[in-house]
């Protein structure tokens, strides 16, 4: 058995997971788990042999470090270095998906639209087609795996 709740919607734009959280809510986050609702934030899917080299180009990180099953933070510069969003990116057997900031998916297909020119790189918005929930906590790990979820491997900065 764990301890476990369901905290609610995330605070926007906040690295704070949720507002006010009650005493249940609390001791979950710091001695279960907690699921927390981040569906607004912007859920992107890529394909194409050269996305993740594109990407790899447009962002800060690097890249190319990621292997089926990884995550890894960036963000997506112009050439005068101003940020257009933060992203995370995972890697899955056929394809990217990148996590943007709450309504920032559109201008992040844009600015990579903008920059393909050959390349093999299809993007596409499943925001409204797909949830995002946040499992964390102490016993996450062991709850996504009694899920059946897999575990990502988060890559370093």
């Amino acid at each position: 058995m764990f301890k476990g709740a369901l905290v609610g919607k995330a605070s926007p734009n906040s690295k704070v997971p949720i507002e006010n959280p009650s005493e249940v809510e609390t001791s979950a986050l710091l001695t279960g788990s907690a699921f927390i609702d981040h569906s607004s934030s912007g859920r992107l899917l890529m394909y194409g042999s050269d996305t993740l080299d594109l990407l790899n180009r447009l962002s800060t990180n690097k890249l190319e470090v990621l292997e089926q099953g990884d995550t890894i933070t960036t963000v997506l510069t112009t050439p005068k270095g101003r940020v257009v969003d933060f992203l995370t990116v995972g890697a899955r057997p056929d394809h990217l998906y990148c996590l943007t900031s709450e309504g920032r998916q559109q201008a992040v297909i844009d600015w990579i639209e903008f920059y393909t020119f050959g390349e093999d790189s299809s993007v596409y918005d499943v925001t409204r087609d797909t949830a995002q929930i946040t499992v964390t906590g102490p016993e996450a790990s062991g709850i996504l795996k009694r899920l059946g979820c897999g575990v990502p491997n988060a890559k370093p900065f």
